[in-house]
């Protein structure tokens, strides 16, 4: 095909008299040359682009190339030929390097990469009867060769100093250019045995080379078990000693040093730029709010492949606001990817999966997986950074917001979705708002709450499905702790009506939507609980305006979506304040993640809230 096309040209080019035919061979052989490796560079350019891998094409142009050009190697007869392989051994490279991301700190993998380079360079160049050599040329490319080699050893130290991911795709192409080598100097070697004999041993080594490489390469996914880690190794001790020193720096304003913890400068600077705007709140409450302060953790998975270990601890942080009556505290879930590298721990990826500060920045990512996320060259267009930001410049200005604020309540009703309709035949009944609330704070932090009502409806955690979350499903059982009934209409599947829940395949959206929810009791006149939506604002003492309570529901948005439902459960002054006082609320994401009386600023600072105020409900 390529031969064909180049043919073509050239025939054109002759005819209009723009070569002459004497050198028509040598242009022929010119084009063809072009139009192949041209179409190749755009092929794994795409495949690298596809994949979200734009490093490894990067890799390809700095490593393979020159190693290729100028050491040369096994040279295809047919165009067609070297086009099909050569894409064939380039995907097969994205998708090791896609799958496999431990590897490359692998010291078999690294020290046979030298060897490979140490030995091409003694060995090159090849002379291949199908790309052959003058004399001056062979000597030349022996000086290019030297330059190359030690530019190679040059990048692949910096690559490796700096953990980037491109290393991984360096010695990739390191291997397969030492493929492609020493099957052309093979062929050099048998070239006066029968050309048959010659391709059949040839073709038989490359693929010999080929699977040998495959295997060193993906040695995680085949050869390495996964080993779990016990909470007495060395690994959890050195990730809570990390995590205890995290927690009192935001908590505590404690000094903190994980510059020798973290090997990656993108992931150093997004968790110290994390923790000085979460411990910014104490600008507004003070050095002191939190007191009585303690921490433990709790290993709940683990996960070690050779030189990294993923682990998931679950934190408990309990504490006593500053002249507060009662007790108060938060669960987080903490994943972490360290390695261990000349015998000292790394972290190379520290995530909180329900943290309303990770989610926002990074997304919703149920389980981190990537060892090199922070040094891909790509994180560089992913703007993870200027999003960190951005939501740092949102948080401090809402805590100085608030410290300005004056002295008075400003509340705004919100009845656009509330226009009230009873029926004829619908009486409100009270709710008890304080069982609501004694059932909030003896159930938050259970890893299986009990029912609101068992008559009305069992408890189910909704954390347990993939992407959901189990906070509204919370408050809907507070609701049924107060006194309400379910509003069942009927049918089966997950209906846009009512309020109840049933089993998973019979329920209402609204029973564990954070919308949904507001839309219903905002809307509701026939049956079940009915509120009054109206924006959240701080409470001014004095004047006696207590427009929620406690036992009424507040909600919050995540800068894109109503995110997060949770229970009012009292009040609290405002450190330095006298005369004002803010939410108290308790709420729970799942059973690794919850809030027990803790402030309602501390959630989603700088985003909008809302409140729920409940009036009662009918049956």
């Amino acid at each position: 095909m390529f031969e064909y096309i180049a043919e073509s040209l050239v025939f054109v080019l002759i005819k209009h008299k723009k070569v002459n035919i004497v050198d028509r061979d040598i242009y022929i052989y010119g084009l063809e040359v072009i139009l192949l490796n041209g179409i190749l560079m755009i092929s794994f350019l795409i495949m690298s682009i596809w994949f979200n891998m734009l490093f490894h094409f990067v890799a390809f142009v700095i490593f393979f190339i020159p190693l290729r050009i100028f050491m040369g190697g096994y040279h295809a007869k047919r165009s067609e030929t070297c086009f099909i392989i050569s894409n064939v051994m380039y995907l097969i490279s994205l998708v090791i390097n896609k799958s496999s991301e431990s590897w490359h700190h692998n010291a078999v993998v690294i020290l046979l990469s030298i060897l490979i380079l140490i030995t091409m360079f003694v060995w090159s160049p090849v002379k291949n009867k199908n790309r052959p050599l003058a004399d001056c040329q062979y000597k030349r490319n022996k000086i290019i060769t030297f330059v190359i080699v030690v530019i190679d050893f040059a990048l692949l130290f910096i690559f490796y100093k700096f953990d980037l991911r491109i290393f991984s795709s360096s010695i990739a192409f390191i291997l397969l250019s030492g493929i492609t080598f020493f099957v052309g100097k093979l062929e050099s070697r048998v070239r006066h045995k029968k050309e048959s004999d010659i391709m059949k041993r040839i073709k038989n080594l490359f693929v010999i080379m080929l699977m040998a490489c495959l295997i060193i390469l993906n040695k995680n996914t085949y050869v390495s078990a996964a080993q779990e880690i016990k909470a007495s190794d060395n690994e959890y001790i050195y990730a809570t000693e990390i995590l205890t020193q995290y927690y009192q720096a935001i908590d505590q304003y404690k000094e903190y040093d994980f510059s020798g913890d973290i090997d990656s400068v993108q992931l150093l600077d997004y968790i110290n730029s994390k923790i000085e705007t979460k411990r910014y709140k104490q600008v507004y409450y003070g050095m002191d709010d939190m007191q009585n302060y303690s921490v433990n953790f709790k290993l709940l998975d683990s996960e070690k492949i050779d030189d990294y270990t993923k682990m998931t601890i679950v934190s408990d942080v309990e504490f006593k606001y500053k002249d507060a009556s009662f007790e108060s505290g938060y669960r987080e879930e903490i994943q972490l990817i360290l390695n261990n590298k000349f015998n000292k721990y790394n972290i190379v990826d520290w995530y909180l999966p329900y943290e309303d500060y990770d989610t926002r920045i990074r997304g919703d990512i149920e389980n981190i997986s990537n060892p090199g996320y922070w040094n891909s060259m790509l994180r560089i267009t992913d703007k993870i950074h200027e999003k960190q930001e951005e939501l740092n410049e949102k948080i401090k200005l809402y805590y100085d917001d608030l410290k300005k604020q004056a002295s008075e309540s400003v509340i705004e009703i919100d009845n656009s979705n509330n226009t009230t309709r009873i029926t004829p035949y619908a009486t409100l009944y009270s709710l008890n708002k304080s069982k609501m609330v004694t059932w909030a704070n003896n159930n938050c932090t259970k890893a299986n709450p009990t029912s609101g009502n068992s008559g009305q409806a069992p408890y189910y955690d909704f954390s347990q499905i993939s992407g959901n979350y189990d906070c509204t499903n919370f408050v809907s059982h507070a609701i049924l702790a107060g006194g309400a009934v379910v509003y069942n209409t009927g049918g089966s599947g997950i209906s846009d009506t009512g309020w109840y829940y049933t089993n998973l395949n019979n329920r209402s959206s609204s029973w564990s939507g954070v919308p949904k929810l507001c839309s219903f009791l905002t809307s509701n006149t026939t049956r079940g609980p009915v509120g009054t939506k109206i924006s959240y604002s701080d409470i001014y003492v004095p004047g006696g305006n207590y427009p929620y309570v406690p036992g009424d529901i507040l909600q919050f948005h995540n800068g894109s979506k109503w995110r997060h439902s949770t229970v009012i459960v009292g009040y609290i002054a405002i450190s330095g304040s006298a005369t004002k006082s803010e939410a108290v609320v308790t709420g729970r994401t799942s059973s690794t993640v919850c809030n027990n009386n803790v402030r309602q600023s501390t959630i989603y600072s700088g985003e909008n809230r809302r409140v729920i105020k409940l009036n009662g409900y009918y049956k």
